[in-house]
């Protein structure tokens, strides 16, 4: 048989989610990018549907996230997940936010001036850190900031303690019942005001991470269906998820953001898996782009801790200020701060890798 018309399958590999991750991480940088949106030109048709797939698998792209954590989730004992958690992902978040905040504090120093508006300033950045807001929020008449990307670590920490804990008691249909009520239960809290600590987020996290679990467990992406079944469910997938997202205003779970509420986080669970499966079988391809963006997604948590330093210390501020005083083609305006900022986090990545290695090497 010719190789060419040899149906590509599925493996089981340990990095078989490389080449999503690194994607979803290009694309998280690049719709962080103030002014973006602004900047699309309707009556370029090629520019636009780059733009629609950004939209869409932007959207997408912290359900992927947890799922993919979910298929490779180890029941434990209560006190060994919260060891786990704090080792591999709150410490991170600590980590990364006091550096964020130091940078803060020196950044704004140097941009604006005065140490009094910039200790006020980081201070309120230390305390959204702190709390672990998604957004920007006022408590009692004070405005405290977000912190950032991060917020998806407490999240996910949070919704593994969670998960693991359901899987002390349920199985099969029961657990993926049992989370979906908790993910109905956390969307309600989105309704109110700003929860610290991603409460809410790691309850529909939840949700996710028993979707990533169970397509585990049934060996979802490596079975056989036939071909008509599998893009009939791809389709109707998609054409059900593009309905769901115009219908009722978008699906965004960092700014609450869901069209219709439990509908949206259902259906957009199912989408996820369309997506993951679709760049499974991209994994047949091999070149230097694709290579690169793997390497990427090997090094997403790093990624993402470094994003987050970039946008909350000064990425936010630098591109306010260069997009303001910009009085060019408003595409090149947004092209070149991705290119800034996708340059700048990649490499602050890779050098850190590079460092941890060498003392981990030499210690």
């Amino acid at each position: 048989m010719n190789k060419s018309t040899q149906q590509y399958t599925i493996k089981n590999t340990l990095g078989m989610f490389d080449f999503i991750k690194g994607l979803i991480m290009i694309i998280v940088m690049v719709s962080h990018t103030y002014g973006l949106y602004e900047s699309i030109d309707y009556n370029n048709k090629p520019l636009l549907v780059i733009f629609a797939f950004l939209e869409l698998f932007g959207e997408v792209a912290m359900p992927v996230l947890f799922i993919l954590s979910g298929y490779g989730f180890r029941k434990t004992t209560f006190s060994k997940s919260v060891k786990k958690q704090c080792k591999t992902l709150l410490f991170p978040y600590v980590i990364t936010m006091f550096i964020a905040c130091i940078a803060h504090l020196i950044a704004v120093f140097l941009l604006y001036g005065g140490a009094r508006y910039s200790i006020t300033q980081t201070a309120r950045v230390a305390a959204g850190a702190v709390l672990g807001l998604i957004d920007d929020t006022t408590y009692f008449g004070i405005e405290l900031k977000k912190c950032g990307p991060a917020w998806f670590l407490l999240a996910l920490a949070l919704g593994n303690i969670i998960f693991n804990q359901l899987l002390q008691h349920f199985k099969g249909k029961k657990l993926l019942v049992i989370s979906a009520l908790i993910a109905c239960v956390g969307w309600a809290l989105t309704r109110g005001p700003i929860i610290p600590w991603a409460i809410p987020q790691a309850m529909i996290a939840t949700f996710y991470l028993c979707i990533g679990y169970m397509a585990k467990k049934s060996k979802l992406f490596m079975q056989e269906m036939p071909k008509v079944k599998r893009n009939a469910i791809m389709i109707a997938l998609f054409i059900l998820t593009i309905a769901v997202i115009n219908m009722g205003g978008g699906f965004n779970m960092a700014l609450n953001m869901y069209a219709f509420g439990p509908v949206s986080i259902i259906v957009m669970g199912g989408f996820s898996l369309v997506v993951i499966y679709l760049f499974l079988n991209l994994n047949r391809f091999k070149n230097k782009f694709v290579d690169f963006n793997r390497r990427i997604g090997r090094q997403s948590l790093y990624v993402l801790c470094a994003h987050t330093i970039e946008i909350v210390a000064a990425g936010f501020y630098i591109q306010y200020d260069f997009a303001m005083s910009w009085t060019g083609n408003l595409m090149a305006r947004s092209l070149i701060i991705i290119v800034v900022r996708i340059v700048v986090v990649l490499v602050a990545t890779f050098v850190f890798v590079r460092l941890k290695k060498y003392f981990l090497r030499n210690r």
